[in-house]
This record gives structure tokens, sequence and C-alpha cells, in this order.
């Protein structure tokens, strides 16, 4: 019963995040040695925004049973599809404040992951214990977010802009060992 319970789970789970996880065409996961070029910005920009560039970017996750273990994938990506520039706003300086939005979530990608393997989460309630790791840490990267924007007031305050740099890059070096997008936990 708890066998069948569980294939129940596990193929329910598939085809709920298969659908949820569908990146549309052309999406960038997150890579240090990848960096965003304004190339990637392929929306039509919204000319009534005070914004001179958006980025969209989106922490997904998906899980894969297998007979003795769970894996859990967490990845970051850019999606071009949902993200534009002004074309008269073309800067160095914004397409590296547009990045830093971009390594801003592969920081809360790695923190997500280290939340995960920091829980205790029961196999029976894997996808629900999820869910509430992954919203919390979505809530929290969303004001972290909005902190950066409003500090740098968008780019703008300059030296805000290279202190942040500073410390995004620091933050991301010290969750190094959290880069790796698969988490394996063992069946108990």
């Amino acid at each position: 019963m708890y066998l069948t319970r569980f294939i129940f789970l596990v193929l329910t789970t598939f085809y709920f995040l298969g659908t949820i996880n569908q990146m549309s065409p052309g999406t960038i996961i997150w890579d240090k040695n990848r960096p965003l070029t304004w190339e990637n910005f392929k929306d039509a920009p919204d000319n009534k925004s005070e914004h001179a560039a958006i980025s969209s970017s989106i922490i997904k996750w998906k899980i894969k049973a297998k007979e003795d273990s769970t894996i859990i994938i967490i990845n970051c990506f850019f999606n071009p599809a949902r993200s534009w520039i002004k074309i008269e706003k073309q800067t160095y300086s914004l397409l590296k404040h547009e990045q830093l939005h971009f390594d801003i979530s592969e920081l809360y990608a790695r923190k997500l992951r280290q939340t995960i393997l920091s829980q205790k989460l029961v196999q029976k309630d894997l996808t629900l214990g999820l869910k509430i790791v992954v919203a919390d840490n979505d809530k929290l990267l969303n004001e972290y977010q909005d902190r950066y924007d409003l500090e740098t007031n968008h780019s703008k305050e300059e030296s805000k802009q290279a202190e942040w740099e500073r410390k995004i890059a620091f933050e991301l070096k010290s969750l190094e060992k959290y880069s790796n997008p698969e988490i394996h936990l063992l069946l108990k």
C-alpha cells in the first residue's frame, strides 16, 4: 500500500512539476562563465514603464525518484522572452545591473539547495515540504531584489552598485558548495 501511494505521488509530482517547469525556448541557465548580453533581452520594451530594462529570471525545481533515493534538481534561468531594454538606455553599467539581478536569483537557488539539505524533509511529505521551503525562499528573493534596486537606484548609484557587485560575488563564492543543481536525498 505504501509503495503504491509513493509511486502515485511520484508520478503525480512528475506530471505537475513537468508542466510547471516547462520553459520557453531560448531560456538561459545561469552560468558564471556566460554573462548576459543585450541580445538576450528579446521582449518589446514597455515604453510606459519608468524602468530602462527588465530582467526575468526564475528558479525552477523538479523531483526525480530513484529506487533508493530522490533527486531534487534546482536551476536558475533567465527568460529572454520576458526581458527587455529600452534601446536608448543601453549602457554597460545597466547591463551589469541586470546581470546582478540574474546572479541574485542564482544566489537564492543556492540558498534553496542549502535549506533543503539542512531540513529533515520526510519522503511522504516531500512535495509539500518543498513547496513551503520554495515559497519562503521566493519571498526572500523578491525582497532582496527590491532592496538591491532601491539601494542602487536601478544602477544609478555607482558606488552602491559596485558595493552590491562585491557583496553578491562574495555570497556566491561562500555558497559554492551548493552550486550543483542536483540534490540527492536518501530514502528513509
